[in-house]
């Protein structure tokens, strides 16, 4: 009897100890899985940490200048999203159709992909400016076309009409061109109506019979495209998706939406 009860109590004993191994076992197993996966976000042009920080929507609002952001928004989903921005191309070289702010031989090239409907793209102006002021030796910003037609009806047409706007007057008619529709605009969409795109056109010189055929018959429709084939293969999918491009090492990061200038000045000088 004594026996008997002594190899129950072993078996017992065995089978708790062998439950423990067991368990530690899972439990580095997951935690190694859980390691690897981080530091898969982190690198090979991943996006940083800072970047998938939290900001709340009044942060963000304060750091860019602009009207509060809609609640439950937050740095890692203010952008028109459908999912995470992931490196899957070579990024587009920057060539002299490009249209560009700041010094073209900088080193580092900040690729934004925008919407001229998005109230999140409409907010990184000014964090996208002072990158501009505080490295004007390292950095200069690309604005490459990503209309969102899906959810913005007169993007597609904005950008176009933006592309009108540099056929008659350059660069100098683009960039005042769509900072007068980012000016005018309420966003989401419809913000700004497309009847007005030819008097804004006229309102700045441009000569509306000229720019009203350019936009009629979708001139540059195309180039529209190549924009977004550009973002696409790279990894963008919403907007603004912004790669920061080091042209002298070929390394990139994505950036995924909205960021304070503190978090994209962080992504700058890690490159």
């Amino acid at each position: 009897m004594h026996e008997k009860k002594g190899l129950r109590a072993k078996s017992s004993f065995l089978t708790v100890r062998q439950t423990l191994i067991i368990l530690i076992v899972m439990g580095v197993f997951a935690a190694g899985a859980l390691w690897l996966k981080l530091n898969r976000l982190e690198t090979a042009g991943g996006r940083p940490a800072a970047v998938q920080n939290e900001i709340s929507p009044s942060a963000a609002a304060s750091a860019a200048g602009s009207p509060s952001f809609p609640a439950g928004k937050t740095a890692s989903s203010v952008a028109e999203l459908a999912g995470p921005l992931e490196p899957q191309g070579g990024v587009a070289p920057v060539t002299a159709r490009d249209h560009v702010k700041g010094n073209r031989n900088a080193k580092i090239a900040v690729i934004e992909y925008a919407d001229l409907e998005c109230p999140y793209c409409k907010a990184f102006l000014p964090v996208l400016e002072e990158a501009l002021q505080n490295f004007p030796d390292q950095v200069f910003w690309v604005y490459r076309h990503y209309p969102l037609m899906s959810i913005h009806a007169n993007a597609e047409k904005e950008a176009e009409a933006s592309e009108c706007a540099y056929d008659q007057g350059g660069d100098a008619a683009f960039w005042k061109y769509i900072d007068a529709i980012y000016a005018k605009t309420t966003s989401n969409g419809t913000g700004f109506p497309l009847s007005e795109l030819t008097p804004l056109a006229e309102a700045q010189g441009l000569s509306g019979d000229t720019f009203s055929s350019c936009l009629t018959s979708g001139t540059f429709a195309s180039y529209i495209q190549n924009d977004e084939n550009t973002g696409a293969r790279i990894g963008v999918n919403g907007t603004p998706g912004t790669v920061v491009w080091n042209r002298e090492t070929g390394k990139y990061k994505l950036v995924a939406g909205y960021v304070t200038y503190d978090q994209l000045s962080q992504v700058i000088t890690s490159l």
